[in-house]
């Protein structure tokens, strides 16, 4: 059950940094050309992450170990992809600010998850403040 309420709560965030803003100075990439080539990168993992949140949630229900591992699996992938292709925008952004919002938002990805797996309630509050952090940049 935990499970279940940590990844329902992840996807609240996950998935907040579509939709774009400003530029500073820094990298290769304005801040609205990162922000496009995140959302590029993650709108069509939704329904994997959607499709994965929901049969851990089954597979908990049911006490369904292999089911649950085998989403925790999924989901696992889908949260690889996520944090890539943030730490991509990171290393592409001209500013600094942005990239270390991006860097940080794709450590409390991989941080909360981690917690989830080890059966763990997570901090949510760190994780929503670095999706805020983001959504600044990307006016989300």
């Amino acid at each position: 059950m935990r499970r279940k309420l940590a990844a329902a709560a992840l996807a609240a965030g996950l998935f907040a940094v579509a939709g774009c803003g400003d530029d500073d100075d820094g990298g290769s990439a304005s801040t609205e050309e990162v922000c496009a080539q995140i959302d590029e990168a993650v709108e069509p993992l939704t329904d994997d992450f959607n499709e994965a949140v929901g049969a851990a949630g089954t597979a908990a229900a049911t006490e369904d170990e292999a089911a649950l591992a085998e989403a925790m699996i999924q989901l696992d992938q889908v949260v690889d992809e996520v944090t890539t292709a943030l730490r991509d925008g990171a290393a592409d952004a001209e500013d600094e600010d942005f990239s270390e919002a991006l860097e940080e938002y794709a450590a409390e990805i991989e941080d909360l998850v981690a917690t989830v797996v080890a059966g763990e309630v997570p901090d949510l509050a760190r994780q929503e403040e670095a999706a805020q952090r983001v959504g600044e940049h990307c006016n989300t």
